[in-house]
């Protein structure tokens, strides 16, 4: 399915007469609708402990290459995780302190120490 609006292909004295399979995936989506739409990427870390670099970049609106150049700098905390320690996790309340973000839950910035 194409963002494309039915002005943009179609003439507007033309009858826009979508198919089935367009017809049943709109009423699949009305009828089931996504459990919880990400407001803010800030979200992802309302109950979170730890986020993944793809989370960060999510988040912080960058590209995961910066991110992860701003954690090799130590601009953003960081573990290893994972047997060979390649696996890079972040912490979500350092994030959060850095970033201003205020604990859905505490209201505090950051949440909880």
């Amino acid at each position: 399915m194409t963002n494309t609006h039915p002005d943009d292909i179609i003439d507007p004295g033309d009858i826009f007469d979508p198919s089935r399979s367009h017809i049943d995936t709109l009423l699949h989506l009305s009828e089931n609708p996504p459990k919880h739409v990400i407001e803010s990427p800030l979200e992802l870390l309302a109950d979170r402990v730890m986020l993944t670099v793809s989370d960060v970049a999510e988040i912080m609106r960058i590209d995961r290459s910066t991110a992860y150049k701003m954690i090799r700098a130590g601009q953003i905390e960081s573990i290893r995780v994972g047997e060979n320690g390649r696996g890079i996790r972040v912490p979500a309340q350092p994030l959060a302190r850095t970033l201003g973000a205020e604990c859905p839950h505490c209201g505090e910035i950051g949440g909880a120490r």
